[in-house]
């Protein structure tokens, strides 16, 4: 005979107060004092926190920029340096498409109108008139839509380009000259009304300094000055594909300084604070943490350095950084003269840049990397680059792309001309225009052999030849007589190209419009021209001296 006995334990309060339970006494010191001891929280160093920090700088804004032309002044920093190096000229350019010239002379109407000129407008119209892409009694071919905008802008909007290469270079003149068209009285009014106009042409769109873009080799070549007292550095770019202008794309170099230019410091005395950043292990073991980073969760592998060094860097070193807030103006160079930090003890140390250090320098040949660190004579600067650049973009479609391909078969480098900005101002596809191949005919009755020289290539594939006066340059041609010439900006017929241009990768030429805003609020917009690596190696399926069956 057995006997079963179940037993039950509840909880069972004595009494209507809940905070006994809630707070979760510990009951034991000790015990608490031993986990800390035992996860190393009790170790100590002899060492001090920060409490007091005094650094002082030199400052030198930079005021200049050459880009293969004349030196612009861009010390107001209202735009930004990747348009004032990067843009492409539009207005400036040879190619207005027809949406552009018809915006531009819409505006001029608009300005005209807003200083009491309307009765001018007439003659306006009369001395830039827009030429109907078809002729009137005909109409315009529904299938064109540049035919239909240059129909319907005929006789209601004057030329904006032939406006802007009449006036534009009186205008930038000092004082502004305006040049006599056509019937149109000159005189002060019109004057106004056509430099409100010009400004207009400047906010939409940002022209180059000047020929920053080399063409042989698709790459930007700039220098800024920063002119000092005691130095003027220079920051070069020599090699910029197009893309973010930042720190990383300058070379320092040094000169004597001018005295005549005003001394900039910076002298502080600021109280130093932790590093934070988002999921940051907390210093105590007995805290409670964010949930939104798990960093136990992290799986790595012993190949996996750059993950293990985050994670030691977070568990370890992250409450070990301390940072003081330092303001600097915008497109400068900041030269650390003096870091002082005091600690608890009152100790004065005297920390140096790491870049400078000898351990650095030793290391230089291992290729060591440091962050925010400008070159000068393959040697860490002492100057931080802080560049005017845009914080954000918005981007358009390419309007212009262009693929640079090595063909191995046919011994030739292709230009692909795949988009082009069309008259209407939209990207084009060149492919569509391509005819569907003919379906082959069996060889039977009617057929005979026939020789060709070379099998047809797509009309916007261009070869690029090696020119026999130089052979370190490509040539862009045609081949047949029905073939049309490039329609882009990037490249055209007789084109001189540098063939290390051209990796085995081949290079992809894209162009697009872009805008941002200035550190002074302005809206800045301009075309930008990038180079990127290409997807490798192509094929027109160019053969030469071939038989295929034909007509009799």
């Amino acid at each position: 005979m057995s006997v079963t006995f179940y037993s039950r334990l509840e909880p069972q309060t004595r009494g209507d107060d809940l905070l006994t339970g809630v707070a979760a006494a510990v009951y034991d010191p000790a015990w608490m004092l031993a986990r800390q001891w035992q996860l190393g929280e009790l170790v100590g160093a002899d060492a001090g926190s920060p409490i007091r920090v005094r650094y002082t700088a030199d400052v030198l804004r930079v005021r200049t920029l050459s880009a293969g032309g004349p030196v612009r002044d861009v010390s107001d920093g209202g735009l930004p340096w990747e348009a004032a190096v990067a843009a492409a000229p539009v207005r400036t350019g040879p190619a207005w498409t027809l949406r552009l010239r018809i915006d531009t002379g819409r505006e001029l109407l608009a300005q005209l109108r807003a200083h009491g000129l309307q009765d001018r407008a007439a003659a306006v119209l009369e001395a830039f008139p827009v030429e109907p892409a078809v002729p009137t009694e005909s109409g315009p071919d529904p299938a064109d839509p540049a035919a239909g905008l240059a129909a319907a802008a005929a006789g209601r909007v004057p030329d904006g380009a032939a406006a802007y290469r009449h006036w534009s270079p009186g205008l930038r003149a000092v004082p502004p000259v305006v040049a006599s068209a056509g019937s149109v009285p000159v005189d002060d009014a019109l004057r106004d009304a056509l430099l409100d106009w010009l400004g207009f042409c400047d906010q939409t769109v940002a022209e180059p300094v000047g020929g920053a873009w080399d063409s042989a080799r698709f790459r930007y070549r700039a220098a800024l000055s920063a002119p000092g007292p005691n130095a003027t550095v220079q920051l070069s770019a020599a090699d910029h594909c197009g893309g973010p202008l930042d720190w990383w794309a300058f070379d320092v170099t040094s000169e004597p300084g001018d005295p005549g230019v005003p001394a900039e410091t910076v002298d502080l005395h600021l109280l130093p604070s932790r590093v934070q950043f988002a999921g940051m292990p907390t210093p105590r073991w007995w805290e409670f943490e964010e949930s939104n980073v798990d960093y136990g969760q992290v799986e790595a592998n012993p190949a996996d350095l750059a993950r293990m060094a985050l994670l030691e860097f977070a568990f370890e070193y992250g409450n070990d950084h301390f940072a003081i807030p330092v303001r600097l103006p915008v497109g400068s160079l900041c030269r650390t003269t003096a870091l002082l930090v005091t600690d608890t003890f009152g100790l004065t140390i005297r920390v140096a840049p790491a870049a400078t250090s000898s351990t650095w320098r030793t290391a230089r040949g291992s290729q060591h990397w440091t962050m925010f660190t400008l070159t000068e004579a393959d040697a860490p600067s002492e100057w931080f680059c802080l560049p005017n650049v845009s914080a954000d973009l918005t981007s358009s479609r390419p309007i212009e792309e262009i693929l640079l391909a090595r063909d191995e078969m046919a011994n030739l480098v292709w230009a692909i001309e795949g988009t082009v900005e069309g008259p209407e101002g939209r990207p084009t596809d060149r492919r569509r225009e391509q005819a569907a191949p003919a379906v082959p005919t069996p060889a039977g009755d009617g057929q005979s052999p026939r020789w060709l020289l070379g099998t047809p290539i797509p009309a916007f594939w261009y070869p690029l030849v090696v020119d026999p006066a130089d052979p370190t340059i490509l040539v862009v041609q045609m081949l047949g007589t029905a073939a049309t010439p490039p329609r882009g900006t990037f490249l055209g017929v007789g084109s001189r190209v540098a063939v290390d241009a051209v990796p085995r990768e081949g290079t992809r030429l894209r162009r697009d419009y872009v805008s941002t805003r200035g550190p002074d609020g302005r809206t800045v917009a301009w075309s930008r021209r990038r180079s990127v690596l290409g997807r490798g190696e192509g094929s027109a399926g160019l053969r030469f001296d071939t038989v295929r069956e034909a007509p009799l």
